[in-house]
C-alpha cells in the first residue's frame, strides 16, 4: 500500500471518527435540553431540545459531513487511481 492510500485511509478514520462524537454530541445536548415553553404541547418532550441543538449548531454538522464526504471521495479516488 502506498503512503498516500495510508495518509487518506489514515485521515477519513479520523473525519469520520470526529463527525460522529460531534454528532452524538448535538443529539445528546439536543436530547437534554427541556423548552416546552415554545412549543406545542403535543410535540414530544425531547423533540425542542433537539431542534434548538442542531438549529444552532448547523453549520457544524454540515461542515463535517462535507468534510467528512470528501475524506472518503479522496479515499476512493486513490484506490481507484492505484488499482
Amino acid at each position: 500500500m502506498r503512503p498516500l492510500s495510508v495518509g487518506v485511509w489514515v485521515w477519513g478514520g479520523v473525519t469520520v471518527f470526529l463527525a460522529v462524537v460531534s454528532l452524538l454530541i448535538v443529539f445528546s445536548a439536543g436530547l437534554y435540553l427541556n423548552v416546552r415553553a415554545e412549543f406545542a404541547a403535543t410535540v414530544p418532550a425531547r423533540l425542542p431540545g433537539l431542534y434548538l441543538a442542531l438549529k444552532e449548531n448547523g453549520t457544524l454538522v454540515a461542515v463535517l459531513l462535507g468534510i467528512t464526504g470528501l475524506a472518503w471521495v479522496l479515499y476512493v479516488r486513490t484506490l481507484h487511481d492505484a488499482g
